[in-house]
């Protein structure tokens, strides 16, 4: 961790189910808060050019850079569906209208969900993704998670167009 922007502690002590390596016990350690996910679109030598460019310029001399190689699912997409929720859930992760987990360039459009206890649209582990012409709610009436999001994004990733959605 660069300890000038982050720390890896939280309310409930160490942050362990973030960050990165995984241990030999199959768990996160908690030491490696600050991550992003890019695409490398070139090598020489051991030299990468990836975009976007990082956004934060990291103390080199402090912060040992690891780079983990992921294959992301890409141009998929889901279009002009209804879902809706009829029964009660305290895990939110099996309660999310749509998710979109290690993908890229993938979309959903035009879709409307009703009572997703964990959220209308959820995007973990994705990189430039589109969540376009939604209508996203009302979440949370049979709810018991204390999850209630309409379109979210957890993990790494980003550079998502979100646009044009009714929550």
């Amino acid at each position: 961790n660069d300890a000038t922007i982050t720390d890896n502690v939280g309310n409930n002590g160490p942050a362990t189910w973030t960050g990165a390596p995984i241990n030999s016990s199959g768990t996160r350690d908690g030491t490696r808060e600050v991550h992003q996910i890019v695409k490398v679109t070139n090598k020489v030598s051991n030299t990468l050019t990836i975009s976007p460019a990082l956004y934060y310029a990291y103390d080199i001399a402090t912060y040992d850079a690891e780079v983990l190689e992921t294959s992301l699912m890409s141009g998929a997409g889901v279009e002009d569906l209804w879902l809706e929720r009829v029964t009660a859930s305290s895990n939110y992760q099996e309660s999310t209208g749509v998710g979109l987990i290690l993908t890229t360039g993938c979309w959903v459009k035009n879709v409307k969900t009703r009572y997703m206890d964990g959220g209308g649209v959820r995007m973990t582990y994705s990189f430039q993704d589109e969540v376009r012409h939604c209508d996203i709610g009302p979440n949370g009436l049979l709810n018991t998670s204390g999850h209630n999001y309409g379109i979210f994004t957890f993990g790494n990733g980003g550079y998502h167009l979100i646009i044009d959605n009714f929550l």
